[in-house]
């Protein structure tokens, strides 16, 4: 007989273990409810990048489900170029700092380039005069773009978050830090082109990448962890305190009742509810002792918790591996320019 809650231990094929867990009383569909998880397993290095996924199958078993429950949440993973499955072997957390598709960057290189002297025949142009051109304007392009700058685009409004971690962890490095939402990235085109660095959060990777196709050598996906001192926060929680957990939508909700119940020792299991549903939010926030949020709540929920309710935001930092790497980038880019290279 199946339960309405069910959390499974999973076993990784490359060592290792994350804990699942399936609400079956819930409106968000069971396999939106796993892509949630899983996306935020990856974005918070619980899963790291170039790491095998077990296989669906094995999914599917441990979780009481159908394989197409589990294909489903596999498939919308690879649309967010979160995972990609490599031929003969699995599926895999994609690795940020490369391309996803299969192919290498000189084969990519290549195919456009082909395609490029097509095109320039097809039209009567010399394709030694097209390439010069097209050096001239990748030249005048590249030197407006400022190693010093990053762009961070995210989905929510937790972009702030991100953007604050950076710019605390990047202070007297001299580098600017901005943010923007994907949904504002036309409307932020200057400033994302001035940008030497863009920064994608883990979740919306693949979307950024798409979006911004002619800039993929310079987007970097960053892991990121909880805030050490929300972390403390939590452990801290008596037994007793009654919890509420608010998240921006509803399926967000399976990861941050993981998130509190891994730190947390409490008597009872905590209510949530989302952003969404105002009316059930406005009951449920006066029985609380503690209201627990995600940073895209961050605009309008502090101002609705009642007097003597306290607020704890589930913020995320970059984790030490991400920023090394992005220093790393960073500082190639300025001994780049140092030594009159485009940036």
């Amino acid at each position: 007989m199946l339960v309405a809650r069910q959390t499974v231990l999973v076993q990784l094929p490359g060592g290792g273990a994350v804990e699942l867990s399936l609400d079956r009383e819930s409106e968000v569909a069971l396999h939106v409810q796993l892509f949630e998880q899983i996306k935020h397993f990856i974005g918070t290095n619980r899963l790291p990048q170039g790491h095998e996924l077990p296989s669906v199958r094995t999914l599917a078993r441990h979780l009481g489900v159908s394989t197409v429950t589990v294909g489903r949440a596999i498939e919308a993973l690879r649309d967010r170029g979160l995972v990609e499955t490599v031929a003969g072997k699995g599926v895999y957390v994609v690795d940020f700092a490369r391309a996803s598709d299969g192919r290498t960057g000189e084969e990519r290189l290549q195919d456009f380039a082909a395609l490029v002297v097509s095109q320039a025949l097809t039209v009567g142009l010399d394709p030694a005069l097209v390439a010069a051109a097209i050096n001239g304007l990748i030249r005048s392009g590249r030197r407006r773009r400022d190693p010093r700058r990053i762009v961070v685009i995210d989905e929510f409004d937790s972009v702030d978050v991100e953007v604050d971690s950076l710019r605390r962890s990047l202070a007297g490095e001299g580098i600017d830090v901005a943010g923007i939402k994907l949904g504002e990235i036309e409307a932020n085109a200057e400033l994302i082109d001035r940008a030497g660095t863009i920064i994608a959060a883990p979740h919306c990777y693949g979307l950024v990448r798409q979006r911004l196709e002619h800039r993929i050598g310079d987007i970097v996906g960053l892991t990121l962890n909880l805030d050490p001192e929300v972390a403390a926060d939590l452990r801290a929680l008596p037994p007793d305190t009654r919890v509420l957990l608010v998240a921006t939508v509803p399926a967000f909700i399976g990861w941050m009742s993981y998130a509190v119940s891994s730190l947390s020792l409490l008597d009872q299991t905590p209510e949530a509810v989302s952003m969404t549903n105002r009316r059930a939010l406005a009951g449920s926030l006066s029985g609380a002792d503690v209201v627990v949020y995600g940073s895209g709540c961050r605009r309008d929920l502090p101002g609705l918790i009642p007097d003597g309710v306290r607020g704890v935001e589930l913020r995320h930092v970059v984790d030490g591996d991400s920023l090394e790497s992005l220093r790393s980038r960073l500082k190639a880019l300025l001994l780049a320019e140092e030594d009159g290279e485009p940036a």
